[in-house]
């Protein structure tokens, strides 16, 4: 009988001693995210920054353009940049860029001109430069090596005369009428020794005489070329004593 009572106290006094832990469990899923929380106070503003420096201003300078070979009746000089010393003005050392508008003579182009135009000199082919009409004759007398009358389309006049007179010196070699159509009068073109070239290469009529002659180093074939452009038969034809050089 005790020693069953003994066995039985000493299997309480055994049984009565935790086990080990177990090993931890796998983590479970993670849980759905929950509802955004409302948004915070807004913050107190800052205080101002300092103000910035104040940027360059853009300037614009008209100047007088004098008479001369860029604009034959003067007109104004266009200069742009940046007042980088901000004076208010635009110094020669701050533009950047600058563009030239020429005016006319008395402010127009392309007009009439009444009467004769007489050229003795460069001023005065620069002045007649501008017109497109003569209702007189072209008279060209001077020291030119060159006589160009870009605009020159009509003359309307009784007369017509490219009279170019001799010089020792400095005498015209070559007269340019590009657009010129159409001579109520005569075209007379005599005795000019140092005259190589003739261009009127839209002279579709010339109403009195065609007169071209004289000209010991102008090539006939030339002359014979605008001749043959005219459309109508002038009054009368004299075209003798031109040189004997070659065409292109």
């Amino acid at each position: 009988m005790k020693s069953i009572l003994l066995l039985s106290v000493l299997c309480l006094v055994g049984c009565a001693r935790d086990g080990r832990d177990g090993r931890d469990g796998l983590d479970g899923t993670m849980g759905p995210q929950g509802e955004q929380g409302p948004p915070g106070e807004q913050g107190l503003q800052g205080p101002p920054g300092e103000q910035g420096t104040s940027g360059l201003s853009s300037a614009t300078r008209i100047d007088v353009e004098p008479e001369g070979a860029t604009c034959p009746y003067g007109g104004s000089r266009v200069s742009v940049g940046m007042d980088l010393n901000s004076d208010g003005n635009l110094g020669d050392d701050e533009v950047t860029g600058s563009g030239i508008v020429c005016q006319g003579f008395s402010g127009v182009m392309g007009t009439t001109l009444e009467g004769d135009a007489t050229i003795a000199n460069q001023d005065e082919l620069l002045r007649y430069q501008r017109y497109e009409l003569v209702t007189g004759k072209v008279d060209i007398e001077g020291k030119m090596t060159t006589v160009r009358l870009p605009n020159l389309r009509r003359a309307e006049g009784v007369y017509f005369e490219l009279g170019i007179e001799n010089f020792t010196e400095g005498r015209t070699v070559r007269l340019e009428l590009p657009e010129l159509e159409y001579v109520a009068g005569s075209f007379y073109l005599m005795s000019n020794p140092l005259l190589e070239q003739v261009s009127a290469p839209k002279l579709t009529y010339v109403g009195g005489a065609f007169t071209v002659l004289t000209n010991q180093v102008l090539p006939q074939c030339q002359v014979d070329a605008i001749l043959a452009q005219l459309t109508n038969t002038p009054m009368s034809v004299n075209m003798s004593g031109n040189g004997t050089g070659s065409c292109p």
